[in-house]
């Protein structure tokens, strides 16, 4: 099983607690239990209570013989107090109702890189044309490139391209000023074009958030996730998480998959009712339609007044 200790530091969950405005909820009696995962619910509306906000997943680390019991508090409590709670996990728990929510591939970066001629070529052409055009691939410490990259291609893109929301400034700012990121940037000059932003784990490094700009026709992205991995590889690593996908979203689930990572299914457990399953690539089409349609600063001002309520 896959340790993502890093979603359970304290210092990244006070991270979350302040930007989603949610707070911890002890579910049970004893600590045994209570270490096995974090549950948190909203500070400012009713609602579910969740072990994970958002794409963060991992798998609770509840200590063997413990299972039944784990399974049994989750129903009393959630009886008792009459609320749904919900868990991400990498595993389906046993006695707790569950649904496949994503697909989420990992790299073993420990075996020898399995990548086939097209993909071979496909990165060496970006990366050559990279260079013939002057732009830089590399890992960059500046908060101001932080937020030069959040400004003008991670919001910009996530509404033009994606019509997503996307993350407070704060969540990226206070992560990075906690020291949890390893930052890949694509820079032309003082401009840049691309970037990647991956949460350290200790041995594992998770590719959470990225996006580039339509640059001459150069896949960024590939160049910076191979970079990215190369880098993961070469410095100690021993896995690459390329995030969760959409389940109906097969063309990135199978870009992701050319990299020879290994696919792991997100299980979404339940005590009461069944979550409506949000499609990220599909969902309220006419909805995001309008929404792309606001400016990009006022997006931005608006993004940490309603992602806290939008925590699920």
């Amino acid at each position: 099983m896959l340790e993502f200790s890093a979603y359970q530091d304290p210092r990244l969950l006070k991270v979350l607690e302040e930007v989603y405005k949610i707070k911890r909820v002890e579910l049970f009696d004893t600590d045994v239990l209570n270490t096995a995962t974090s549950f948190y619910r909203s500070c400012i509306k009713k609602g579910d209570i969740f072990n994970t906000p958002f794409g963060f997943y991992y798998t609770p680390t509840i200590q063997q013989g413990q299972e039944v019991a784990f399974a049994d508090g989750l129903h009393a409590f959630s009886k008792t107090h009459n609320t749904n709670i919900r868990i991400k996990s990498f595993i389906a728990l046993d006695g707790v109702a569950h649904q496949v929510c994503a697909n989420n591939p990992i790299i073993d970066l420990r075996a020898a890189p399995d990548y086939s001629k097209n993909h071979k070529q496909n990165i060496k052409r970006n990366t050559n044309k990279c260079a013939r055009n002057g732009i830089e691939i590399l890992r960059s410490d500046s908060l101001e490139d932080l937020r030069n990259f959040y400004n003008n291609v991670l919001s910009v893109m996530y509404v033009d391209k994606h019509k997503m929301i996307f993350q407070p400034w704060s969540l990226y700012q206070k992560l990075f000023e906690a020291g949890f990121f390893e930052f890949f940037i694509a820079k032309k000059d003082d401009e840049i074009l691309g970037g990647l932003l991956c949460v350290k784990d200790n041995k594992l490094l998770h590719y959470n958030w990225g996006a580039s700009l339509n640059y001459q026709n150069i896949a960024l992205g590939t160049v910076l996730i191979n970079h990215a991995v190369e880098y993961a590889r070469e410095n100690g690593y021993a896995y690459f998480d390329l995030g969760a996908t959409a389940l109906s979203d097969h063309d990135l689930h199978d870009f992701k998959m050319k990299w020879g990572g290994t696919n792991h299914l997100v299980y979404e457990h339940y005590t009461l009712t069944k979550p409506d399953h949000i499609d990220l690539n599909n969902s309220y089409q006419f909805a995001r339609n309008i929404y792309a349609l606001f400016p990009k600063p006022f997006l931005r001002w608006l993004m940490p007044r309603v992602i806290p309520w939008l925590v699920q």
